[in-house]
């Protein structure tokens, strides 16, 4: 439907275009709706997970749902909406506090997942939720803060078992 003002400018654009279809690009871009790759990637990519790694997927599958719609394109979710998602997220489970470092970091990472499945599936040409290099504050580049274990050596646990108050939590410390 592009209009030319010269013959050789539409020849020149069609072969172009036939060039692009031959190295393997689509003629049409696929639209797949976020519902339809959270269940695709589902099948393909959750079957030999634990149970827990499970429900964290699934945890972040349907704040996706919800914050997106189902019906959202995955070609038209942007960075910009990338990073409002990640940045918005708070606790499902009641609480007032916000949430913690370690569960935007897990969020992110299935989400990442998810959209690199995207990218090589054909589904979009770039993943919205990867990190750029120039880095920046992006709600992108979060790394969890983890801490170091503290080991104690049997002196140290013997006095902490000195000052239990019950036995049955002497009990329970004593098994851990």
């Amino acid at each position: 439907s592009k209009s030319f003002r010269y013959c050789h400018e539409a020849k020149a654009f069609q072969a172009d275009q036939q060039a692009a279809f031959n190295h393997g690009e689509s003629r049409d871009p696929v639209n797949v709706m976020l519902q339809e790759l959270v269940t695709d990637f589902e099948e393909a990519r959750l079957t030999t997970l634990s149970y827990s790694s499970l429900i964290g997927y699934r945890n972040t599958t349907d704040q996706l749902l919800a914050y997106f719609r189902p019906t959202k394109k995955v070609r038209e979710i942007r960075r910009r909406e990338a990073e409002a998602f990640i940045a918005t997220r708070k606790r499902t489970d009641g609480r007032k506090e916000p949430l913690s470092t370690w569960s935007r970091v897990r969020h992110l990472i299935h989400c990442r997942a998810i959209f690199a499945a995207a990218v090589s599936w054909g589904y979009v040409d770039e993943n919205p939720f990867r990190v750029d290099r120039c880095g920046g504050h992006s709600s992108l580049n979060l790394h969890a803060k983890g801490k170091p274990w503290q080991h104690i050596v049997p002196e140290e646990f013997r006095r902490f078992i000195a000052v239990v108050p019950t036995p049955q939590r002497r009990a329970a410390y004593w098994l851990m």
